[in-house]
């Protein structure tokens, strides 16, 4: 039988992380804060002992929503290392869908590498520059309602599952901002992933990078930092393999000589009509992937929309949504 210790990232932040942490975990689990126990309990869970979507599960999906704050929400995501992206109604469901099926929990962690190792070094310089930041994670609820308002505004949310440094995050997860309720967690939330598939733009992404560090004032060493963690797939590879790179603009060079590239509008015309829609995708999410395919070349929208209709499976209710 799977426990919560037998998943390694876990077992690891259970016994690294901060007791107040360690009690919001045990709350969502077991319905209390605990005692000198919970890592014990904790590290012994072997599930919910319902099925995702039955009765029993939404009944207790509405007591999460009630009983615990986003900002909660994302300290359990982070101790279970999973995905804290999307609506606050999301991220519950997410953690109880996992803690039903712990199975699930663990071909997650397997299947993710964090590619965001900071070295000691750079963790030193972190914390040199951020060492007069106020530590607003224990803010009041007023605070936590400034960090949604802000992350609602960036509205830029990721898709992927976030392996983290469990003990980066519990030193760092102080403002980077001075004088907001705005802390690490949010920065991160606000910065797009970037996996460098055929749909994505290296240029743009960058674009939308810069935006984001100049909205929460981000130094050079924090935009190499953040950066990093943003990368996935081929992108997080690549950089993986570049061991010289050790600072914000040599990132963004080496960024720029690997993944951008010069498209015409026959090269466009060609990606577009060989892009089909994939079974993992939405109809809207198809369409906005092709829509970004043209964001460094002007077609006309008919042409687009043509190329969208040709590429989506006769699914009747997936034309009539675009």
């Amino acid at each position: 039988m799977t426990t919560l210790n037998d998943i390694q990232e876990i077992s690891t932040a259970l016994k690294n992380c901060k007791t107040e942490k360690i009690k919001i975990l045990h709350k969502f689990l077991f319905g209390s804060l605990g005692d000198r126990s919970n890592r014990k309990r904790i590290r012994e869970f072997i599930g919910f002992d319902f099925q995702v979507d039955s009765e029993e599960f939404e009944k207790t999906l509405g007591s999460v929503d009630e009983l615990f704050s986003l900002n909660e929400l994302i300290t359990i995501c982070n101790i279970l290392n999973i995905s804290f992206d999307g609506p606050k109604p999301e991220v519950s469901k997410r953690i109880l869908s996992f803690l039903c099926n712990l199975g699930a929990l663990v071909e997650t962690s397997r299947a993710d590498i964090d590619d965001s190792d900071v070295d000691e070094e750079t963790a030193n310089d972190f914390e040199k520059e951020n060492k007069k930041s106020d530590s607003f994670e224990g803010e009041s609820s007023n605070k936590r309602d400034s960090s949604m308002q802000c992350e609602a505004q960036c509205n830029m949310q990721c898709d992927a599952n976030k392996i983290y440094d469990m003990q980066f995050v519990d030193k760092y997860r102080s403002s980077v901002v001075q004088n907001t309720g705005i802390n690490y967690s949010d920065i991160e939330s606000a910065i797009p992933k970037f996996y460098a598939e055929s749909h994505e733009n290296i240029a743009n992404w960058l674009d939308h990078f810069e935006n984001i560090s100049q909205l929460f004032s981000l130094s050079d060493l924090q935009k190499f930092i953040f950066a990093k963690r943003s990368f996935g797939g081929t992108a997080a590879f690549f950089v993986r393999t570049e061991p010289q790179i050790n600072s914000w603009q040599k990132l963004k060079q080496v960024l720029i000589d690997e993944f951008s590239f010069e498209m015409n509008s026959a090269h466009l015309h060609e990606l577009l009509s060989k892009r089909k829609m994939r079974d993992s995708e939405s109809a809207p999410e198809y369409f906005l992937k092709m829509k970004e395919l043209c964001s460094s070349v002007k077609i006309e929208d008919a042409a687009l929309m043509h190329y969208v209709i040709i590429g989506i499976n006769d699914r009747q209710e997936n034309k009539t949504v675009l």
